[in-house]
């Protein structure tokens, strides 16, 4: 099995499985598909986020390669509108107080936070126009 923009599908042998009597290594029983035990995914996707391991909760190989190319659609749809919209304000804020927390103490770094936790607010909230 070969992995897949990083999505690696794999199979968590049952302690009856037929893979158990054979004289093959480890690695080789994860990626030994003639049986009926259930596929999982793991693995990291192009725009870096990690998918832990997950049951795909299918036996069929064909369904669980359409489920690893839906999870990689989802991310990429997501990437994409990041893209467009750019970091949120939470995320800016925690930029700027990371870079910032050597530098300064924690009094001034709480008043940072309050600062800026009230610029999110007011930010997030919808406008209201009456």
């Amino acid at each position: 099995m070969e992995a897949h923009k990083g999505l690696i599908l794999y199979k968590r042998h049952n302690a009856t499985c037929a893979v158990q009597s054979l004289r093959i290594s480890a690695k080789a029983k994860r990626f030994w598909m003639e049986c009926d035990c259930q596929i999982w995914i793991v693995g990291k996707m192009p725009t870096g986020e990690i998918v832990a391991r997950q049951p795909t909760g299918c036996t069929n190989l064909k369904k669980a390669e359409a489920l690893r190319a839906a999870h990689i659609a989802q991310y990429a749809r997501q990437a994409r509108s990041d893209a467009v919209h750019g970091i949120t304000i939470a995320e800016s804020i925690e930029k700027y107080i990371k870079s910032r927390e050597h530098e300064l103490s924690e009094k001034t770094l709480a008043q940072h936070r309050l600062l800026l936790g009230r610029l999110r607010t007011f930010c997030e909230t919808p406008t209201r126009f009456t």
